[in-house]
């Protein structure tokens, strides 16, 4: 059951950031930097306003779940490759190192 509900909030999530960056690229080829990191920020903050999906997030956290490994990878691998993809593009003078670690930071 927590895995559902972990399931329909990313996916809601991801649709909306994947919206966000077409319009971005819609906007300007390549897009700007700051639509980029918009597109994937903005929604994120958006779930945060409902505490519940937040303190799911904290509570597997927390536990060190091998569940929330699991849950991460499978809902977010995709859109982040996605993302990281753009944002090198937008970056190329940094290496692929760099680019990994400031998306990191970014989450």
């Amino acid at each position: 059951m927590l895995a559902e509900i972990y399931r329909r909030h990313c996916s809601a999530m991801n649709a909306q950031r994947m919206r966000l960056l077409d319009q971005a690229k819609a906007k300007a080829n390549p897009p700007d930097l700051e639509d980029v990191i918009d597109a994937f920020v903005r929604p994120a903050l958006a779930v945060s306003h409902d505490g519940s999906f937040s303190r799911l997030r904290t509570i597997l956290a927390a536990e060190d779940s091998a569940l929330l490994e699991q849950l991460v990878a499978e809902n977010f691998d995709s859109s982040s490759a996605t993302f990281i993809r753009v944002l090198a593009s937008r970056v190329a003078e940094l290496s692929a190192d760099e680019i990994i670690w400031r998306f990191h930071f970014m989450l």
